[in-house]
């Protein structure tokens, strides 16, 4: 049993972290441009060591209508402290 807890302990935050750094994007998106944008899916994440992390988020979210892909980058360095330094659409 104890292995298992050892499993969640490093698997968790790798689920969890993307979806929570995700749905700060899209909020600290809605603040800035007034917008009414809902997460619907993390497609894709990664990450970037840079004195903190950037994460780059591939996401899709919807105002009501379909869904639309975005791409976010999230800086971080520590739990407490991160800023939403880019939101646009992704093309790629």
């Amino acid at each position: 049993m104890q292995q298992f807890h050892h499993f969640l302990a490093l698997v968790l935050p790798l689920i969890f972290l993307p979806l929570v750094t995700s749905a700060f994007a899209v909020d600290q998106y809605n603040k800035e441009g007034n917008t009414g944008l809902k997460l619907v899916a993390v497609v894709s994440g990664e990450t970037q060591v840079v004195s903190g992390t950037n994460y780059r988020l591939i996401l899709k979210a919807t105002d009501e209508t379909a869904p639309k892909t975005y791409q976010a980058i999230v800086w971080e360095n520590d739990l407490l402290n991160k800023k939403l330094t880019s939101f646009e659409p992704f093309l790629g």
